[in-house]
């Protein structure tokens, strides 16, 4: 059916959005037609390099991680979501979700996870853009049944990214930032701070509401915030390659799409003809 940041250290625009990969074990729910098989395979290929990235970077991590006592399976998270929201998903959009909520479902229920609402900005970001043309059903129902599946509060994350993005707006530097208290709260944390994707996609946000676009901007709250600079550029990076990807996978969907719109139009056309010359015979 259907074919969807910035600074050095990383550049990446906000035209092209943010998005996100990767776990070959992903299910796909597919939709009632078929997407281009070109696509799929497009964003397919991209996702299994990302996911070899993450991979390494959770061996690295591994002696550090360990997991809630009373935590769902991957599998029990992916299910409350499915039956959250059961309509179909073109295969394009639910390849990401899959992926996302699989690496999501990981960074929650870690023992060292809390709450952050730079995590819900980056979040709700990439969500809201990779969704941002979805034809095919209610994108807000897909959030609200993508978070509700982690056991965390759909109407939080907005909020809290409602908040944070007034806030960010109305600052004019790094260090203005950095005293904003979603900031704070991920310092004080020190060595017990988890690093996740959305929340260096979350910083990044914040600089790229307050319009601050030079390096050092980024160097400077990613040290205020205590996250590990290598850690941040890899993801904004990942996601950069990511969007590029989903951006193709679009347009060859939109193309995809204009065609068989053609072809349903001709064919309308054809059978209105036959049936004019048979009522005039």
């Amino acid at each position: 059916m259907q074919a969807v940041i910035r600074s050095t250290p990383v550049s990446i625009s906000q035209n092209a959005s943010v998005s996100v990969g990767a776990s070959k074990s992903a299910t796909v729910r597919t939709s009632p037609k078929a997407a281009p098989q070109l696509s799929a395979r497009v964003l397919l290929g991209s996702m299994k390099s990302i996911e070899n990235k993450r991979s390494i970077s959770m061996k690295d991590s591994k002696s550090s991680f360990s997991v809630q006592a009373t935590a769902p399976t991957v599998s029990d998270t992916k299910e409350k979501f499915m039956k959250a929201y059961s309509k179909p998903i073109p295969a394009i959009f639910n390849t990401v979700i899959q992926e996302m909520i699989v690496l999501q479902h990981i960074n929650r229920y870690s023992t060292k996870y809390q709450y952050s609402p730079i995590g819900s900005l980056g979040f709700t970001s990439v969500f809201d853009q990779i969704f941002e043309v979805y034809e095919y059903g209610s994108p807000e129902e897909i959030f609200k049944a993508y978070v509700s599946a982690l056991a965390e509060d759909p109407a939080k994350y907005r909020t809290d990214t409602d908040s944070l993005t007034e806030q960010a707006k109305a600052c004019s530097s790094a260090a203005e930032l950095a005293e904003l208290p979603a900031v704070k709260a991920l310092a004080e944390q020190g060595d017990k701070l988890l690093h996740s994707r959305f929340l260096a996609i979350g910083i990044f946000r914040l600089l790229d509401l307050a319009g601050l676009k030079e390096p050092t901007a980024l160097a400077e709250l990613v040290k205020a915030s205590g996250l590990k600079q290598d850690a941040v550029n890899r993801d904004l990076l990942t996601y950069k390659g990511m969007l590029s990807k989903m951006g193709s996978a679009k347009a060859l969907m939109q193309e995809f799409n204009a065609r068989e719109k053609k072809k349903t139009a001709e064919r309308l056309a054809e059978k209105e003809e036959k049936a004019t010359k048979m009522e005039e015979a």
